[in-house]
């Protein structure tokens, strides 16, 4: 049953009976009463005549406090690209570069990737290429020169 609106017949006569009820409805209804008329009121107030500066004032205060707290921001995004450019430079003059021998034997030992995809699984047994087993076909390519035997 919403607070508005009238009790079924049932509820009714349970509201005649039962004072704690009664008087729980009824104080809710009161509630949603004053409820309602603090909204009406509220909707039908007209706005401040300084809301529009008012506005704008905290928005530029908003707009300053944004810009001098990005400030700082900034100057440690600086700091941290520094750091890592001076890194780099410190490491690559410490570390000498590797010599042409190392290189030569690096390539030397150096696997395609994809070399292990062209090996047989483990366990599995694959014949060398080109011998199956079979015999050729009867309509096999004959070299020039060579006699057919049928």
């Amino acid at each position: 049953m919403a607070l508005g609106s009238a009790a079924s017949p049932q509820f009714g006569a349970h509201l005649e009976t039962c004072a704690a009820c009664s008087q729980a409805l009824e104080s809710r209804r009161a509630l949603a009463r004053r409820l309602g008329a603090a909204v009406d009121a509220l909707v039908r107030r007209d706005p401040p005549a300084d809301l529009a500066a008012t506005v704008a004032a905290r928005m530029r205060t908003s707009t300053q406090s944004t810009r001098r707290s990005f400030v700082p921001a900034l100057r440690a995004g600086l700091a941290l690209v520094a750091a890592v450019v001076a890194t780099f430079f410190i490491v690559r003059a410490v570390v000498p570069p590797p010599t042409p021998a190392t290189s030569v034997e690096a390539l030397d030992h150096w696997r395609s990737p994809t070399a292990s995809l062209l090996e047989p699984p483990a366990g599995v047994r694959v014949p060398p290429r080109g011998s199956r087993g079979e015999t050729p076909p009867s309509h096999a390519v004959i070299p020039i020169g060579a006699q057919h035997v049928s």
